[in-house]
Formats: structure tokens, sequence, C-alpha cells
């Protein structure tokens, strides 16, 4: 728990290095999450965590957003591979590095809490709620890679807002303490993310 605290700190602060500073609240006030391909609304994966309760919603969660960090790992991936912009691909490492070892955390909390493994099914359902992003930035739909900085920053803004969803939900549903905390470090980092990734692409234009 206190190394992905440290990685959330270190998230944080390289973050507001990158430029959000002051900027930071009119960044996030200025979102426009309606350009995402995805209604967010009409997510399986955040359905089926509104109607689960007590430690069926942790592990539920805890699937989820292990296979939710899985895909923003293969799409920095991909933009480290093929992008150009300096800045985008230095995002990319960090949510690499952060996102992998969170998955490692969720994994641990899963065995030693609730003696279980990711739960299959709800790993499929929040697979299939963010292919479109996976697709586009990975090159699965026609047209899309010829800006692979842009793919990228246009895609994980919709993908961080999902997990800042997710989490809020956690701070009030989930059992365990810790994943409550852990809840509160996403929406704090992945808010700020979005932010930049906002600004980011504002300059692109």
């Amino acid at each position: 728990m206190k190394n992905i605290l440290k990685l959330i700190r270190t998230a944080t602060l390289t973050t507001l290095t990158l430029g959000v500073g002051s900027s930071l609240a009119q960044g996030m006030g200025n979102m426009d999450m309606g350009t995402s391909s995805m209604d967010m609304g009409n997510m399986k994966s955040m359905k089926a965590l509104e109607q689960a309760s007590g430690k069926t919603f942790d592990i539920y969660w805890m699937s989820q957003m292990i296979a939710h960090h899985n895909t923003a790992v293969q799409m920095a991936n991909s933009v480290l591979k093929n992008g150009k912009d300096t800045k985008t691909k230095k995002a990319a490492q960090d949510v690499v590095r952060a996102q992998s070892a969170e998955i490692k955390q969720m994994t641990h909390w899963l065995k030693s809490w609730y003696n279980a493994k990711p739960d299959p099914m709800q790993m499929e359902m929040m697979n299939t709620d963010m292919k479109p992003m996976m697709q586009a930035v990975m090159g699965g739909t026609k047209g899309m890679m010829g800006d692979a900085d842009r793919n990228f920053l246009e895609n994980m803004v919709p993908h961080h807002q999902s997990a800042v969803n997710m989490a809020k939900l956690a701070r009030t549903k989930a059992v365990r303490p810790e994943l409550k905390t852990f809840a509160r470090g996403v929406i704090t980092v992945q808010s700020k993310e979005i932010a930049q990734y906002q600004m980011w692409l504002k300059a692109m234009k």
C-alpha cells in the first residue's frame, strides 16, 4: 500500500510539473466529455458495480479496474511505439509505471482479502466497454493511426474519466478502507491528468 501511495504522489507531482499549475482548474472546468465516442452512461461494467454490494462490490470493482488498467497500459505502450511528441510519450510512461504497479496491488488485495482472483466476467465486461478506445489508439478503426499522439490523448481522456467515475462509486460503496483510499488517489491523479491532456490537445489545434 505504501508503494502505491508513493506512486500516486509521484504521478501527481509529475503532472503538476508538466504544466498544469494554475491552469488546472480552468482545464478541468473546460473539459468536453461530449466528444467521447463512448457513452459512459451505458457502460455495462458500471451498471454491474452499481448493482453490487458488500464484498461482491470490492471483488467486482478490483476485477474491473485491473482490466481497465490493462487497457490503459496497452494504449500507452502503443503511443510509446508510434508517438512522436515527447510530452505525450512521457505521460504514457507514467501510465505504464503507475498502473502496472496498481494492477499488482489489486491482484494481491483480491487474494489476501477475499481469497479470490480477478473475476473473468467482470474483466470481459470492462474490456468490451473499453474496446472503442483501444481500437482508436491501436489502429483497429480505419484512419485512426494518422496521429498517434493525438489519438492517445483524445481517447485517454474518456478512459481516465471512466476510472474517475468508478473511483467515486468506490468511495461510497467499498467495504475495505484501503480501497476507498486507493479510489481517492485514482480520482486525484487521473483528474489532473485529464486536465493536462485537454490542454495539450488544445495546443495541438
